[in-house]
């Protein structure tokens, strides 16, 4: 039986969606009261998310965050500790990469996708509506 949701937890969940609810304004920031505690939160909000990222838990909000999202602290010399969601910058260069390289959606598939998907192709191309067998229930 999985262990219950802290109020920890939960604060942490909904700071992800707001960050991805609110991405095209300003960045969510969070302010700290030490670098510790700072390093201490972006901990909490990295082991929250994991389930959703790795696929264990399923929250279209959630999972679109943590793909697009990267909560980072502010530098040890600032006058202000925080923690800002940031858009992911690697994912934005990889895009482009794609684009360049000419990549299709279907190049990004695992093999076990694949083959489900093949599977699921054949499946749906040998389905054909149930023939009756008496005459009765025609209109003919």
């Amino acid at each position: 039986m999985p262990a219950p949701i802290t109020k920890e937890h939960r604060i942490y969940l909904a700071l992800w969606r707001k960050a991805y609810r609110d991405r095209d304004a300003a960045p969510l920031t969070i302010k700290c009261s030490t670098f510790r505690m700072a390093m201490h939160q972006r901990l909490g909000l990295y082991r929250v998310i994991r389930p959703y990222r790795i696929g264990e838990l399923f929250d279209p909000e959630l999972t679109a965050a943590v793909e697009l999202l990267v909560p980072t602290i502010s530098p040890k010399e600032a006058a202000e500790v925080t923690i800002t969601f940031r858009p992911r910058k690697s994912l934005s260069e990889l895009e482009k990469s794609i684009e360049a390289l000419g990549l299709s959606e279907e190049d990004f598939l695992t093999e076990t996708e694949k083959s489900l998907h093949q599977e699921l192709e054949t499946l749906s191309s040998d389905f054909s509506p149930p023939q009756r067998s008496t005459p009765f229930y025609t209109r003919d």
